[in-house]
């Protein structure tokens, strides 16, 4: 199979996880386990800050769940036909995740600096659309990068056999 199939498959495993986690959590928003108090401002932009940091670590769980199972491959990736070259440990997959949601953690800084700065109005609308330029140049240099990303994390994605 190409480079370029494989890429499309990853992508759309990539997606679908995506996918997956933000039902997660949004299931977890609505439930009211993680709970939003709007009452007070400044309590709220700080739980804004917690929310969003807790929605990476879910990632990160789901990821490292799946990849050090014995399937070692998320459900996008089982979708696509797709898994780890080889089992991993939590800690590589760690290593593999700063990767994978740096442009995540990126965002949440900037966004929880926002907040706690109390930019409204064209000052924040400005930041907020710096901010996804930047993000979305990070997601297109990972994309192109992924298979050194792959080499240097130790975790390499394969065609289900």
């Amino acid at each position: 199979m190409s480079i370029k199939s494989i890429t499309i498959r990853r992508f759309i495993a990539y997606f679908l996880d995506s996918a997956i986690i933000g039902i997660l959590f949004q299931v977890i928003l609505l439930s009211g386990i993680l709970s939003i108090n709007d009452s007070n401002v400044s309590d709220s932009k700080i739980e804004f800050s917690i929310v969003y940091f807790i929605g990476i670590l879910l990632s990160f769980g789901y990821y490292i769940l799946f990849w050090t199972s014995s399937a070692k491959s998320t459900v996008g990736q089982f979708i696509c036909k797709l898994q780890i070259k080889q089992q991993v440990t939590a800690k590589t997959c760690i290593k593999r995740l700063i990767y994978l949601h740096l442009t995540s953690l990126f965002y949440w800084v900037a966004l929880s600096y926002m907040n706690l700065r109390g930019l409204t109005g064209e000052a924040a609308n400005a930041y907020i659309l710096l901010t996804a330029i930047l993000v979305i140049t990070l997601q297109i240099i990972y994309a192109f990068n992924v298979n050194r990303i792959d080499r240097v994390s130790e975790i390499e994605v394969i065609e289900k056999q």
